[in-house]
């Protein structure tokens, strides 16, 4: 995992200390990113209201905004702190995201939509982060370099980008809806 990799090879943390920082981390963010999530769908309106979307553009500027200063900090309170608010604020964006996506879908085809957007997420997401982290570190500098965390948290940027176009997408459908009746 590129995570363990770089606080034991970039910040040189001893191993028990990477295995700890690290199963913190990803036990407790996304679990209650997800209970979050949950809660603030619920009190919104849930995945169909008009506030769904904007706070998920909301949680994804905040991705942006603890995501890009990783690489430039040594200590693993920093470093764990802006990782576990990613993992938290990744965990709240993807069941809005689901909902809203599989409510754009016609109810017949949601199981296969939801199949299709999990198989996405893994192969454009989950599978090449290490394998993208790994060889821009090799290109650039080794394994001691940052060059592959800059890459991966600088993504935070396109999937912010993503989401923005996204919710103009759903604007632009309602207005349609609304002006074709």
């Amino acid at each position: 995992m590129w995570v363990s990799d770089y606080l034991g090879e970039v910040l040189e943390l001893p191993p028990a200390t990477v295995v700890l920082a690290f199963a913190v981390g990803c036990v407790t963010a996304p679990v209650l990113g997800a209970i979050l999530s949950g809660i603030v769908a619920s009190r919104f309106g849930g995945y169909t209201s008009p506030r769904a979307m904007p706070s998920v553009i909301v949680a994804a500027l905040v991705a942006v905004a603890v995501a890009l200063p990783v690489p430039y900090f040594d200590s693993l309170w920093v470093v764990g702190a802006l990782l576990w608010l990613l993992l938290f604020v990744g965990a709240f964006i993807m069941p809005i995201l689901t909902g809203v996506m599989l409510h754009t879908v016609a109810v017949d085809d949601r199981p296969q939509a939801n199949a299709v957007a999990n198989l996405c997420y893994n192969l454009f997401g989950y599978v090449p982060s290490p394998v993208i982290y790994g060889a821009v570190c090799s290109a650039f500098g080794g394994r001691q370099s940052r060059a592959g965390m800059k890459v991966l948290m600088g993504m935070t940027v396109v999937n912010f980008v993503f989401i923005c176009c996204g919710h103009l997408a759903i604007l632009r459908a309602r207005r349609e809806k609304s002006t074709a009746k």
